[in-house]
């Protein structure tokens, strides 16, 4: 079977203008060697779909098109970025921001169990649209939790050829809700072999290690027909926080930082309820080792609190399998059909510290008949028994965990062809699903722990011993824990279906000039549901709230979009787009946008753009039912007290149904550097040199958000001004006793979905491509991206600069090829955090550098070898005041992580 000539452009090259491909040319595309110029050898039997490539001065493209910047990632460039997988290259790219690096969005944050997701220009993870081969990716649906984000580890890896990156919106073609840019995931379509893939690694120091392996095999089906296959498998272990030296201790106070160490300890601390004892009313006592017979005498203060870094998992156990499917078929010529299958399931199991308890989460005062109330029937002044309040850890019964799963399976089925000579067609159906089960396992029963509190007949015998009472200062049986335990399951799921056709091509042509166009259809119906565990919906877990019994959402949207693209000669490019949507539950809108590219001399190309968005609110914000958890604050700082919160608060969260959709002006304007364009034969060093810079605005009305929990506290008086007739507010409790703050600790955070007045963001990307031909040394690349934010304006609030977002980022990556050896050196920047304006006397987190190296040797029996290795020099992460691990999120936090891969070609 010969090379399929698919008849695109797609609408989805059509608006990209020249792409750049960021290629490192040192591991191939799944095995695909490249020429000089970007295209297949004749005699491979594999190819790219996209033509798009740098190659000499010239940026290649559909006739110099430039209007918009794109950034494509083929497979030598992902692997060579020394990533395991591909969601951590995307977020190690400076344009993405406000993420968890090195896939903590998948760890601690029980928020987000399971969910490896993107934030571009930390505009929101809703800002963002993700695809897979032009077409929506359903969104995680949270499994009952706050998060709104595409889970972007939730495609087969190996049946990924590319990713693209559009850096500005995209109302057009796939979206006005594409206001910070779109991602789009293109699949394998074609090959010829079968290749097998093996990886191994370990995080140095640690007892965390993964595996992977893949299998990519393609063959022709008789005369006309084209069948890829892909199978993919990951494990990794789980990492503690424990292993980190830096982040092992819940107290910094020895590098300048905050002790975070939790006042629900093991053993328990009690309220002094009795001044004779020596110490004064209502201070906190406790033991100074677990004890089954607490006495008055062995009553202390406590020196440290609870080490909550020491009892939780960083990166959790993950295990993925997935499958791909390509199949097409040529009925006639002109005419091909596809159908395009993949089923991915992801598991993650996570730790966080042992369940707490107290008499603010519900639990009963230590009765005086119990054998392990150190004060007994002592009475107080009135004559009344002593209440004796506890609060603690069931550390015996280890750590809460998280099982997370997620099914994706996704469906397509089309067919595509030309008429009129050159006019392509394409027409596709989609479905796709993603699926979650959230398993809360470990958890305790209030109701039962305050039974085991006063003591409950286990054995049904009529009497009660003393270990069928719940000592708080020391060890307890299993059965006990047996007891109160339990586990509680939430379920929920996203539904998606599509429809799409469209059509482009050449409307009319001159001697040094054309017209094309792209004109398409869309519609789609989303579907969310979400059901919650018995005891969840009962609200008896310790540390929750009762939740509604689970919610559904449903819309429909119908799009119609065209394009006109004008070329004159290979100067001049101008892009009119229009969109026109209507949401079954947000009426009509139409959003226009308008580009183009003018090369004023052979070395210099401008570009600019202007574009509207247009976000109905997504539908996991409307219905997100009230979900509420026990969170430890020693991550927030309370102004109003100036205090850590070293103390546990609720956090409550739930969609808005009363959300009003957002808008968005977007601007761009770029320019292209080609310095010896024209002049190669004088320069050849300089020759290949190009560079670029990128202006964005955007500018935000009714931006849906979620506000981060320390800028409420942060603006705790104004916020009635800023979400007036909307329940985002902060409760706090009466000072205890003895308390000379008289502003009470916090003990509610209400956050909810909400609607900004306004905001505004604004930046630069900057890059630079420099190829260079070494002659007999090999070849070499370099890639150079990087994004400076000047300002990131949140309701009045600038934000760049703050623990929220880090001012600048960069990349690099050098590539070096020669023969069967090749090497790779990838390197990143993080920094820009200055000091807090009301704490300025906090140590302030430096910029961050991390390295990542890896060589690889492919002369024998046609297999490739590749030994690298992430942060090389095993750099920390520089000290964040602010932070519960003592690092920025945004920081690179990773230790020396060794691997080592091996592909076979068959």
């Amino acid at each position: 079977m010969e090379k399929p000539e698919h008849p695109l452009p797609r609408p989805s090259q059509l608006i990209g203008g020249a792409c750049i491909i960021l290629s490192t040319a040192c591991l191939p595309l799944h095995g695909v060697e490249t020429t000089e110029s970007g295209s297949q050898p004749e005699t491979s039997d594999t190819y790219q779909l996209d033509p798009y490539t740098v190659v000499g001065s010239r940026i290649r493209g559909i006739d110099l098109e430039a209007t918009l910047p794109v950034v494509k990632l083929d497979q030598a460039t992902l692997q060579g970025s020394g990533f395991s997988r591909i969601d951590d290259t995307l977020r190690s790219l400076p344009i993405m921001a406000d993420v968890f690096n090195d896939g903590v969005a998948e760890g601690y944050d029980n928020f987000g169990q399971g969910v490896s997701t993107i934030n571009m220009r930390g505009m929101g993870t809703a800002a963002n649209l993700v695809l897979v081969n032009g077409l929506r990716m359903p969104p995680h649906d949270g499994g009952g939790g706050i998060q709104l984000a595409y889970n972007v580890d939730s495609i087969p890896q190996s049946a990924i050829e590319s990713v693209e990156i559009l850096a500005d919106s995209a109302s057009a073609i796939y979206g006005s809700d594409a206001v910070s840019g779109v991602v789009n995931f293109k699949t394998l379509q074609y090959y010829r072999g079968t290749k097998l893939g093996f990886g191994a690694g370990f995080h140095e120091g640690t007892n965390s290690e993964e595996f992977s392996g893949h299998l990519i095999h393609g063959q022709a089906m008789g005369d006309r027909g084209n069948l890829v296959l892909t199978l993919d498998v990951y494990r990794r272990s789980n990492l503690e926080l424990s292993e980190y030296p830096y982040a092992a201790s819940s107290d910094f106070t020895d590098r300048g930082g905050r002790d975070t160490s939790s006042i629900f300890s093991y053993p328990g601390w009690l309220f002094n309820p009795d001044p004779e004892i020596g110490f004064p009313p209502n201070s906190r006592l406790t033991y100074p080792a677990p004890t089954d017979n607490p006495g008055l005498e062995d009553l202390q203060r406590p020196e440290h609190g609870y080490n909550a870094n020491g009892a939780m998992d960083y990166l959790g156990d993950k295990r993925h399998r997935g499958a791909y499917l390509h199949y097409d078929y040529d009925f006639q010529e002109g005419i091909n059909g596809f159908l395009e299958l993949y089923h991915q399931d992801t598991w993650t199991r996570n730790t966080i510290p042992a369940t707490l308890y107290g008499p603010g989460l519900g639990a009963a005062p230590l009765p005086v008949e119990s054998p392990y109330n150190p004060f007994g029937a002592g009475r107080s002044d009135d004559g009344e028994p002593v209440l004796t309040y506890v609060l603690g850890r069931l550390v015996g019964s280890g750590g809460r965990v998280f099982e997370v799963t997620n099914e994706i399976p996704r469906l397509v089925a089309g067919l595509r062809g030309t008429v009129f000579d050159d006019w392509a067609w394409e027409s596709r159906g989609l479905w796709s699903k993603s699926k979650s089960r959230t398993e809360r396992i470990n958890f305790h029963h209030l109701d039962r722990f305050n039974e085991a509190m006063e003591g409950v007949d286990l054995d049904g015998n009529g009497t009660i011993t003393r270990e069928e009472f719940f000592n708080p200062f020391g060890p307890n049986t299993d059965a006990l824990y047996e007891y109160m335990g339990l586990e509680n399951t939430n379920r929920g799921s996203f539904e998606l279906w599509m429809l799409e056709a469209h059509a482009s091509g050449e409307l009319m042509a001159g001697s040094d000039w054309s017209l094309k166009g792209a004109f398409g259809l869309e519609h789609r119906d989303e579907n969310l549901s979400y059901a919650f565990g018995q005891y969840e919906k009962e609200g008896v877990i310790i540390g929750s709230e009762g939740k509604q019994d689970g919610a559904t959402g449903s819309r429909d949207v119908t799009a119609a979009y065209g394009e006109m693209q004008m070329d004159y000669k290979e100067a001049l490019t101008l892009q009119l787009a229009a969109r026109s949507e209507r949401y079954s539950d947000f009426g009509n809108v139409t959003t226009p946008k308008v580009s183009g590219s003018l090369r004023i001399l052979p070395e210099v190309l401008l570009r600019a753009s202007y574009g509207q968005g247009f976000v109905a609110p997504p539908l996991p914000v409307l219905y997100k039912p009230q979900f509420s958890r026990l969170s430890y604050g020693w991550y927030l700082y309370d102004p109003k007290r100036d205090e850590t919160m070293n103390y546990d608060f609720f956090s409550v969260t739930r969609g808005n149904s009363k959300l009003e959709a957002e808008e968005s002006d977007n601007y761009s304007l770029g320019l292209v550097l080609e310095p010896m364009a024209g002049q190669k034969g004088k320069q050849r060093f300089l020759s290949n040199l190009i560079l670029g810079l990128n202006y964005i605005r955007i500018d935000y009305t009714n931006q849906i958000d979620f506000p981060d929990q320390q800028w409420l506290l942060d603006n705790e008086d104004r916020l009635d001004k800023i979400y007036p007739n909307q329940e985002v507010r902060i409760e706090r409790k009466d000072p205890l006793p003895g308390d000379p703050n008289p502003i009470g600790q916090v003990t509610v955070i209400n956050q909810i979905y909400t609607n900004l007045l306004f905001s505004e963001y604004e930046g630069y990307d900057i890059w630079v491509e420099w190829p260079l031909d070494l002659a007999e040394w090999g070849t070499l690349k370099l890639r150079w991206d990087g994004t400076w934010i000047e300002s990131l304006n949140y309701a009045g609030d600038e934000l760049v600069g703050t623990q929220f977002q880090p001012r600048k980022r960069w990349t690099a990556q050098f590539s070096w090829s020669r023969g069967d050896w090749a090497s790779t050196w990838y390197l990143q920047c993080y920094g820009g955090v200055k000091p807090r304006s009301d704490k300025p006397e906090f140590p302030v987190a430096g910029d961050a550098y991390r390295v990542n190296a890896q060589v690889s040797y492919s002369g024998w029996s046609d297999m490739r070898w590749t030994l690298g290795v992430r942060n090389l020099f095993d750099r920390d992460p520089p000290f964040h005041s602010w932070s519960g691990i003592g690092a920025h999120y945004t920081h690179p936090t990773e230790k020396r992580f060794w691997y080592l891969r091996l592909e076979k070609t068959f």
